[in-house]
């Protein structure tokens, strides 16, 4: 499938460097190669922002939003803005509060907006044991189940390092 056009990204990411908030928005404007990405500050300013905070600090050395932008960009040049954040509490509970503010921005602004989750799978591990673990937690996903997600994970113990932003955007 390919990604549609959109007004707005919001892309959740995994905080891998434990820097910042517990779940952070970064408002700066990001730059890649393939030149600048405005924040959309209309839709960051109509989250509830219950439980994400804006802190820049979560996304200094963060890389999982930064690695996907160019794909976007080079999709759709620069006909769109983002809403990066970053989650370092990936549990259930903090998925459902995350997805539930993103939604409630989606209608306080009635923005078209696709919701991307940054996320590895399976870090090493043998391929055989990687492919089980993969497939297993993926079947969850393809039926958009969270709570069968999370339980999948632990089950397994599947080292998927944005369940959280995955959960969100289940949510």
């Amino acid at each position: 499938a390919v990604i549609p056009r959109a007004e707005t990204y919001v892309i959740l990411c995994p905080n891998h460097t434990g820097m910042g908030s517990a779940v952070s928005l970064s408002t700066d404007q990001w730059m890649t190669p393939l030149g600048t990405i405005d924040v959309d500050i209309e839709f960051a300013r109509a989250l509830p922002r219950h439980i994400i905070d804006v802190d820049e600090a979560a996304h200094i050395y963060e890389h999982a939003i930064e690695v996907q932008l160019p794909f976007l960009q080079y999709r759709f040049a620069d006909g769109f803005r983002i809403v990066p954040i970053c989650l370092g509490m990936q549990d259930q509970a903090t998925a459902a509060e995350v997805g539930a503010e993103i939604s409630e921005a989606v209608a306080r602004t009635h923005r078209r907006v696709v919701v991307i989750a940054s996320s590895d799978f399976t870090h090493y591990a043998p391929v055989e044991v990687a492919t089980s673990n993969d497939h297993y937690v993926i079947d969850a996903l393809l039926r958009a189940d969270v709570s069968d997600f999370y339980r999948r994970l632990a089950e397994r113990r599947a080292s998927v390092c944005g369940y959280g932003a995955i959960g969100s955007m289940l949510y």
